[in-house]
């Protein structure tokens, strides 16, 4: 697991990048879902990330994370799919796949890996004045699409399709907006206990000024997505969490997720279904864009026959990962006795 005093720097390093995406939502012609998550996966790739500017680039986060924790190595890479026509009807162009690894050389019996597969929705102005401010909506969901969805997560055992959230940051939006967002925040965040290194680091970043709750990209559960942007601050590690906390979580607890922080559980986290190697297998190769896998959901979910498609075969595939004695001697990097 990391240790706190890295946590401000992977924290830092993913919020930027929510604030950069969040961003183009603020242009004269909003990007779209498509556009945003392309940005956020170039943003996120080692061999794109530095043809953007930005305030905290990926060399420089590379270079902080190796001061705080000599000897750990971060790397990201992208796969974009092209599927055959005949799976088109199984494709959405919105739709990422993320499998995050864990790779601890010194107690290797901690390493992980996990996939998520994220559907991405973004926030519309409200009609009437043209601006975004809490009554802003996200389009509705398609009811089919997400009850296969919630089918597959049940199947599963651990809520492995999640929505992703593009929205504009608060700071952004004209003051009283903002104001409003950062009370229903500290109105959601008042009932959390500040313990384990995830729970101090989120009180630290409170404690100074809380800027990577005030994101632009959160992640939902199925069960309890958020159809405004109040609901979306108002939910905050409830049902919906900032993309660079919910990776932070992950990579702070190490394999510990199994046994759960309150966060992560209520973002479906199940801390004995996760524990099922096929079900991660299986979710791992819809992360992916295994096209085979397609054919089994009519079996994981109990139908027999040509089945309604789930379309969730992601355009893209993020790998992130995080090794922890990377850059030791391999002859004596586990730790005996």
């Amino acid at each position: 697991m990391l240790p706190i005093k890295v946590l401000p720097t992977v924290l830092r390093f993913i919020d930027d990048i929510d604030a950069t995406v969040a961003g183009r939502l603020m242009r004269k012609k909003p990007w779209d879902e498509v556009s945003l998550t392309s940005l956020l996966c170039d943003l996120l790739d080692d061999e794109t990330s530095d043809d953007y500017k930005r305030s905290y680039s990926l060399k420089e986060f590379q270079a902080d994370l190796e001061l705080a924790m000599p000897l750990a190595k971060f790397d990201c890479s992208l796969r974009t799919h092209e599927y055959p026509t005949s799976l088109e009807r199984w494709v959405t162009q919105s739709d990422v796949g993320m499998i995050l690894t864990y790779i601890d050389h010194f107690l290797p019996y901690r390493s992980w890996t996990i996939p998520w597969l994220l559907q991405a929705k973004r926030v519309y102005p409200n009609k009437r004045t043209g601006l975004f401010d809490e009554s802003s909506a996200f389009k509705a969901k398609n009811p089919d699409q997400h009850n296969r969805m919630a089918a597959l997560n049940k199947r599963l055992g651990y809520g492995a399709v999640k929505y992703l959230l593009y929205c504009p940051r608060p700071q952004v939006l004209d003051q009283l907006t903002a104001v409003k967002l950062a009370h229903l925040r500290d109105v959601a965040l008042s009932d959390q206990i500040f313990d384990y290194a995830p729970g101090l680091a989120l009180h630290q970043d409170m404690a100074s000024g809380g800027d990577t709750l005030a994101a632009g990209v959160f992640v939902a559960n199925l069960e309890s997505v958020p159809a405004t942007l109040r609901a979306t601050h108002e939910s905050i590690f409830h049902s919906t969490i900032p993309l660079s906390w919910f990776l932070t979580f992950q990579f702070a607890n190490g394999n510990q997720y199994r046994e759960g922080w309150r966060p992560l559980e209520l973002l479906g986290v199940d801390t004995h279904a996760i524990d099922d190697d096929s079900a991660i297998e299986f979710a791992g190769r819809l992360a992916s864009g295994d096209v085979e896998a397609v054919r089994e959901i009519a079996v994981m979910t109990g139908r027999q026959g040509e089945v309604d498609p789930i379309p969730i075969l992601p355009a893209h595939t993020l790998r992130i990962s995080m090794a922890v004695g990377d850059q030791a001697d391999p002859e004596r990097r586990v730790i005996g006795g």
